[in-house]
């Protein structure tokens, strides 16, 4: 970091640099400098930076017409967003957005808000006419994702007394239920946001006002999006609430403009098809040495494996 705030001028010695959020890829601060409060964050090497700045272009012209927060990042070139420090890492900046995150469990009215603001998101989302790049390779391909597991049991360099033969079983007999696309239709398949965890939502008045961490921006699933929402906001102590999740879906359905999805026979197979996703990376994570997702706590990986391969 020292490196970054060499580039922009900025004494260290002058601000307060604290953690924040509870990102699982980026490491993201809060900076508190004379001039104002900013957030700097250090971009995993294996995003494509050339990618996210193809796509903030994209959203950011559309979110110019929207009452709707978004990241605005500080410009540190000829359109480049993004400094490269002596490791190789990159890093950005950009002035604080102020809102709150609420707690759980979520109201009702906080969980109609949350699919209003995701329904909102995704109106915006819908004006632009371009295709993103691809920040995340095969980010929700879970064809790729089952190949690397494949990938990591076959290396014999791996550690197999890690493996857990409950969960591979698990994996063999519901890698089939997911691995054909064939309940996506045209008119599901679009712009998503494709991290829509409530942690990347803020909120003020009872409303969001506010979506971070827009580099997964993709082309993909909209019923996936909404489920990757209910997921975050809607299970509670390994428990899937689905009366809060019928009230998140119905908030989306009141503001969305286009034809409403088919979310109420969907969100369920996608909601699952969504968890299966990340507990396939996380068990992958947990075999391999290289972790791509933060360990938290020593055996970490092996606990968000065992919570994802519920079904709802």
């Amino acid at each position: 970091m020292d490196d970054f705030l060499d580039f922009l001028g900025i004494d260290k010695n002058s601000v307060s640099i604290y953690p924040l959020g509870d990102g699982h890829i980026n490491d993201t601060y809060r900076i508190n400098a004379p001039s104002g409060l900013y957030v700097i964050q250090r971009i995993s090497k294996s995003i494509d930076i050339d990618a996210i700045e193809f796509n903030y272009d994209l959203y950011s012209r559309a979110f110019k017409n929207s009452l709707l927060k978004y990241p605005v990042w500080k410009e540190l070139g000829r359109n480049r967003y993004h400094y490269t420090d002596s490791n190789g890492y990159n890093w950005r900046l950009y002035p604080y957005i102020d809102g709150d995150i609420p707690s759980y469990p979520l109201s009702n009215e906080s969980l109609y808000a949350c699919g209003q603001g995701l329904a909102e998101l995704h109106n915006i989302f819908d004006t632009i006419s371009e295709f993103p790049h691809a920040a995340y390779p095969h980010l929700h391909d879970i064809n790729y994702y089952y190949m690397r597991y494949l990938d990591i049991l076959s290396d014999q360099g791996n550690d197999f007394s890690l493996r857990n033969p409950e969960i591979e079983n698990l994996i063999s007999e519901r890698i089939g239920n997911y691995t054909d696309s064939a309940y996506y239709t045209l008119d599901c398949v679009a712009i998503i946001h494709g991290d829509t965890k409530i942690a990347n939502m803020l909120f003020d008045n009872k409303k969001v006002t506010a979506f971070l961490d827009m580099d997964t921006l993709m082309m993909g699933s909209r019923i996936e999006d909404i489920a990757d929402c209910v997921r975050s906001c809607c299970i509670h102590d390994g428990c899937f609430d689905g009366i809060s999740a019928k009230v998140l879906t119905e908030g989306y359905k009141s503001i969305y403009k286009k034809k409403a999805y088919d979310v109420d026979n969907y969100l369920s197979y996608a909601l699952n098809k969504i968890c299966f996703e990340l507990a396939l990376r996380y068990y992958t994570d947990y075999l391999s040495g290289n972790k791509v997702f933060k360990e938290k706590y020593p055996g970490y990986h092996f606990d968000r494996t065992i919570s994802l391969l519920k079904k709802w």
